[in-house]
């Protein structure tokens, strides 16, 4: 039976002994090993969730578009401004919002309800280093019936 020396205190101990019989120290085996592995591994986790809350859920989500929209070029795009919200007026339709701030919005909730016009929630996203601004408005048988901006520049 081969022996080892306790980390502890240093005399031969049987490498099946579950403990050192002079100090009591408990033997570690690969404990360490499976520690650092364990370690590793909720370490990437950690820095995947991080990294996925950095990146956002933009990139994993599609953006719902009417069909009459996509046809409009958004890679030059400055996204939603202050100048441009101040544009946009009551009655106007989908159509006319999106030529005026360059983009399509992203549908963020429907209302069917039979015997009334359609009403639809779009937002559109301030662009740019640090931007937080954006608009929310709702259209209602294709009309801007409401509007709002949050720090927009």
């Amino acid at each position: 039976m081969p022996l080892k020396k306790c980390k502890e205190c240093g005399n031969d101990v049987s490498s099946k002994a579950k403990s050192c019989p002079n100090c009591g120290s408990i033997a570690n085996k690969n404990v360490n090993c499976l520690t650092g592995i364990i370690i590793i591994f909720v370490s990437l986790l950690v820095v995947g969730f991080v990294m996925t809350s950095i990146v956002g859920n933009d990139s994993q989500s599609p953006k719902k578009q009417s069909d009459s929209s996509r046809s409009i070029d958004s890679s030059k795009s400055t996204g939603i401004t202050m100048a441009k919200y101040k544009n946009i007026k009551s009655g106007m339709t989908y159509q006319e919002v999106v030529k005026i701030i360059g983009e399509s919005g992203e549908e963020n909730s429907r209302v069917e309800i039979p015997g009334t016009p359609v009403t639809i929630l779009y937002s559109w996203k301030q662009k740019g280093f640090m931007a937080m601004g954006n608009m929310n408005a709702t259209f209602q048988g294709n009309k801007l019936v409401t509007k709002a901006q949050f720090e927009l520049k």
